[in-house]
C-alpha cells in the first residue's frame, strides 16, 4: 500500500532539479536549496559562459557562490524521513478485535489514538493533524477506544469525565453543572485511582488473612502429629503397665505358691521337732529304769534319718522351682577354633554360692573338663541349653552378662548338636532364635534373618515369651526398660533357653 508522504518533504524538502528529497542539501544566496550534487552540476554546464543563476529565480549570480552544506536543514530532513518510518511501521489493517479508524473510507487502518475531544479514532496517518495543528494538538488523545457511545451522555452527548460519588453514576460536565451540583463528584481519573487504591488494600488484607490461614493451619498440623505423638506415647505406657503388671502377677504366683509350699514344710517340720521333743521326754524318764527288757520295749526305731532326707529334698525341689530352670552339667573335648583350644561352657550348681541360692551362671573357661562325651552336648560351637522347657501361657527372665559378648536364644530341643555345621548355631536354623550382645551392639537373628539394633547396650537384659500371642521379645534394663528386637512366632512345642559366652566372658540368670 502507498503511503501519503506528508506534505512538507514535498513542497519544502525536494529537490527542483532531481524532484527527490534533497541529499546534502545547500542553500544559495536567493534563498533556494538544491541537492549539493545536483547545483554543482548544473553550474558546471554553465561555466563556458561565465554566467551562474538560480534554476527556480533565474537569479543571477558573479562570481560562482561558494557551496555549503545546510545542516539544520539536513537535521530536519532526517527527521522527517525518521517520522515516515515511524509511520510506515505503525500502520497495519484492523482486525476484528481491534479499533478501526473512523477516517479511513474503505478498508480501515488500526487506530492509534482515540481524540475524546473529537470523539473520532484516528490511524497513523489521519492522526497527523493532531500531531501538527497549534488547535488540534490542544485535543485530549487516549489509547484506541472502542464502543465511544458507551462513554458519551445519553442526554449532552459528551464524554462522560465527571464520577459522582452521591449517586455512583459517570456523568459529563454539563450534568455535573446541573443535575449533580450540590453532589459529591470528582473526576473520573481521581475515582480510579482512589478505587485502584482500596483495591490495593482490600488485595493486601487477603494477602494478610491467607498468610494468617496458613499459619493457622500449620499450627494445627503440629498439634496433629503432637497429639499422635500423645497417643503414641500413652499406648505405649499402657503397653509396658500391662507388661508390667503381667510380670509382677508371675512373680506374686510363684512367690504365693513359693510361700505356701514353704509354710507346709514349716508346720512339718514342727509336728517332728514337738514329736522328736516329746519321744525325747520319754526316753529320758525310761533311761532311768533298770529293767533292759522295759527300756528296750519302750523304745522305738530312730525317725530322725527319714526326716532329715525328706526335708533336704523338699528344700532343693523348693528353691530349683524358685530358679525356674537348670542346666545339662558336662564338658565336651577340647574343639579348635583359629589358634587357639576352645572349651564348653561351665556353670555353678543352683544354691552352691552363699549369699545367692536362686542364681545360675554360665561361664567361659579353658581348662580341661573331667565329664565325659555326651549326646546332648554341641560340637561346633559352646552352648548350653537349660534343661527346663518353657511352654504354657507366658514366662519372663532376667539375665546379667559381662565380658566381651553374649548370646542369648530360644530354641526347639530338637536343634541339631552335632558336626562342624553352623545349622547347631542358635539363631542360625529355623528352629532357634538368638540375641547378640555386645558392648559395640545387638542383632537378632533367626534363620537367614539378621537385624541390627541401634540402641545403647546394657548388661541386664530380659527375655519374654508369650505363647498365646505367639511373640518372643527381649527388652534391655536400665533406669528405663527398652524392647530391642520381637520375634513373631507360633510356637510348635515346647522351647527351650540356651547360652553361648565368648572368651573372658560370662552370664547369670
Amino acid at each position: 500500500m502507498a503511503v501519503a508522504k506528508p506534505s512538507l518533504s514535498v513542497d519544502h524538502y525536494s529537490c527542483s532539479l532531481c524532484l527527490d528529497v534533497l541529499k546534502k542539501p545547500v542553500t544559495i544566496p536567493c534563498g533556494h536549496s538544491y541537492c549539493m550534487h545536483c547545483i554543482n552540476d548544473y553550474w558546471d554546464k554553465l561555466d563556458a559562459q561565465g554566467i551562474y543563476n538560480c534554476p527556480q529565480c533565474r537569479l543571477d549570480f558573479e562570481p560562482r557562490p561558494s557551496l555549503y552544506i545546510n545542516t539544520a536543514l539536513e537535521g530536519l530532513i532526517e527527521k522527517v524521513k525518521q517520522m515516515q518510518v515511524n509511520i510506515t511501521q505503525s500502520l497495519s489493517y484492523a482486525e476484528s478485535d481491534d479499533v478501526s479508524c473512523d477516517v479511513c473510507p474503505e478498508r480501515k487502518l488500526k487506530a492509534m489514538k482515540t481524540c475524546l475531544t473529537c470523539l473520532v479514532s484516528y490511524c497513523g496517518i489521519h492522526l497527523q493533524p493532531h500531531q501538527e495543528s497549534e488547535a488540534l494538538k490542544r485535543h485530549k488523545l487516549a489509547e484506541p477506544t472502542g464502543n465511544l457511545q458507551e462513554k458519551l451522555c445519553w442526554k449532552h452527548q459528551k464524554m462522560l469525565e465527571i464520577f459522582c460519588r452521591s449517586d455512583e453514576l459517570c456523568v459529563c460536565s454539563m450534568c455535573a453543572a446541573t443535575e449533580h451540583k450540590i453532589h459529591d463528584i470528582v473526576t473520573i481519573d481521581e475515582e480510579r485511582a482512589g478505587r485502584q487504591v482500596r483495591t490495593w488494600e482490600m488485595k493486601k488484607r487477603i494477602e494478610e488473612k491467607e498468610k494468617k490461614l496458613e499459619e493457622m493451619k500449620e499450627t494445627i498440623k503440629i498439634i496433629q502429629v503432637m497429639q499422635e505423638q500423645e497417643k503414641a506415647f500413652t499406648c505405649l505406657l499402657k503397653s509396658i503397665e500391662r507388661l508390667r503388671s503381667d510380670v509382677i502377677g508371675l512373680i506374686r504366683g510363684y512367690e504365693r505358691k513359693e510361700i505356701k509350699r514353704v509354710e507346709e514344710l514349716i508346720e512339718e517340720l514342727e509336728k517332728e521337732i514337738e514329736m522328736l521333743k516329746t519321744r525325747d521326754i520319754e526316753l529320758a524318764e525310761l533311761s532311768k529304769t533298770d529293767d533292759h527288757i522295759h527300756f528296750l520295749k519302750g523304745v522305738s526305731p530312730p525317725q530322725g534319718t527319714h526326716t532329715q532326707s525328706t526335708l533336704t529334698r523338699d528344700n532343693r525341689e523348693s528353691l530349683t522351682h524358685l530358679t525356674c530352670m537348670s542346666l545339662d552339667r558336662g564338658r565336651k573335648p577340647t574343639q579348635t577354633w583359629g589358634d587357639k583350644n576352645m572349651q564348653t561352657p561351665q556353670w555353678d550348681d543352683p544354691g552352691s554360692e552363699p549369699g545367692s541360692p536362686y542364681s545360675l551362671q554360665v561361664t567361659y573357661e579353658t581348662t580341661e573338663s573331667p565329664y565325659p562325651e555326651h549326646p546332648d552336648r554341641f560340637d561346633y560351637w559352646p552352648q548350653v541349653l537349660c534343661r527346663e522347657a518353657l511352654s504354657g501361657t507366658r514366662c519372663y527372665r532376667e539375665l546379667q552378662w559381662s565380658g566381651n559378648w553374649v548370646v542369648i536364644g530360644v530354641t526347639y530341643k530338637g536343634i541339631s548338636r552335632k558336626g562342624n555345621s553352623e545349622e547347631s548355631l542358635l539363631g542360625f536354623n529355623d528352629k532357634s532364635w538368638r540375641l547378640f550382645c555386645s558392648d559395640s551392639g545387638y542383632f537378632a537373628r533367626h534363620d537367614d534373618k539378621v537385624t541390627e539394633i541401634d540402641v545403647a547396650s546394657s548388661h541386664r537384659i530380659a527375655v519374654y515369651l508369650d505363647c498365646p500371642a505367639g511373640f518372643l521379645s527381649f527388652y534391655s534394663i536400665s533406669d528405663t526398660m527398652t524392647l530391642l528386637h520381637k520375634f513373631q512366632v507360633s510356637f510348635s512345642e515346647p522351647v527351650h533357653l540356651g547360652f553361648g559366652v565368648g572368651p573372658n566372658s560370662s552370664l547369670s540368670i
